[in-house]
């Protein structure tokens, strides 16, 4: 295992040199000690060399309490920062762990074994925390990203994260949503809505493939395919709730216009009538007998029972035969497709 790389900045050689030599005395922490007596010489070390832990007295001779770590941190924000403290500093150490600082340790109460072991801690936390934070940071970017309107809500009903697919589909470009309520922007909700978050905040899942939106002034409204689930934290409570909401309206639009060719087919087909079996037809004059018995031109008959309707006209074998029986010339063009 490599030995971790420690900068202390801490202004009072004698401290400096007692913590180096606590830390020689655990065998079993490898570690290499590079000592800064200025918070400069310490800031101009982080970009000089590689620190896996900083270790900082909060009162140094160019400057004082908080400016310090918050110096350091805006430097190396990566690094895990430990606060050494005298008696009378504890509640500015107890600030700097909330503004982003592993841990402090009371400078008449340093051990060897407590310093090696909160270093170890503070490299640990700090790692598991970029990691947590880096998964988040991908989680944002996905939901942010992602084609499908989705938003994540504390129990409070306030926006934490949003995608870009819900910031279009509900109009609020430009708006800064995060931290704002859910009722806020949506302040005509109807009441069954609110019931469902209730739900939802209380553990259940809703959803509905097909609900009607909100009205808009003009009448209209989207159609919604939505779901409504609670999230949870890591102690297992309910954090709030994850929307996704789908506008269908365009779907719904084309359902319905292929509801409506369907059912204008079906009509059609309806009065579509068709011819079926055997025809009794004349051989030589070609009426048909219909199940009356009457005879009737094929024309008539076929008109009757199907949607056809006729036009009428000589083909040229039988114009030659009304040239031959008018006793008039055929004209030999006629003649020549007669032949053909």
């Amino acid at each position: 295992m490599n030995p971790i790389r420690i900068l202390l900045i801490e202004d009072n050689p004698d401290d400096a040199l007692l913590a180096q030599a606590k830390l020689l005395r655990e065998k079993s922490f490898a570690c290499t000690l590079t000592q800064a007596g200025r918070l400069a010489e310490g800031l101009a070390l982080l970009e000089q060399q590689t620190f896996d832990v900083v270790v900082t007295d909060l009162g140094l001779p160019d400057n004082q309490g908080l400016p310090v770590f918050a110096k350091l941190h805006a430097k190396a924000p990566g690094l895990p920062i430990i606060i050494l403290t005298g008696q009378d500093d504890v509640e500015t150490a107890l600030t700097a762990i909330k503004m982003g600082a592993q841990d402090f340790l009371p400078k008449n109460e340093l051990t060897g074994f407590l310093l090696a072991r909160t270093i170890r801690y503070a490299i640990e936390r700090k790692q598991a925390e970029t990691a947590l934070a880096t998964k988040e940071a991908m989680l944002r970017l996905f939901i942010r990203h992602t084609p499908a309107a989705i938003a994540v809500l504390d129990t409070e009903m306030r926006y934490l994260v949003v995608s870009d697919r819900w910031i279009k589909d509900h109009h609020h470009e430009g708006k800064e949503l995060i931290g704002r309520s859910h009722y806020e922007l949506f302040p005509d909700l109807p009441e069954r809505w609110k019931e469902g978050h209730r739900r939802a905040l209380a553990g259940a899942v809703e959803k509905c493939d097909e609900d009607q939106g909100r009205v808009r002034p003009d009448g209209s409204f989207d159609w919604l395919k939505w779901e409504l689930r609670p999230w949870r934290k890591a102690d297992g409570g309910i954090g709030g709730v994850i929307f996704f909401i789908e506008i269908i309206t365009e779907r719904k639009a084309r359902e319905a216009e292929r509801e409506r060719l369907i059912a204008d087919l079906q009509t059609a087909l309806a009065e579509v009538k068709t011819l079926s079996g055997m025809l009794p037809i004349c051989a030589s004059c070609k009426k048909v007998r219909d199940d009356q018995g009457y005879w009737n031109q094929i024309e008539t008959y076929i008109a009757r029972h199907t949607a056809a309707t006729f036009s009428h006209g000589l083909c040229p074998h039988c114009l030659v035969k009304e040239f031959e029986a008018g006793g008039l010339p055929v004209p030999e063009a006629l003649r020549a497709v007669v032949k053909k």
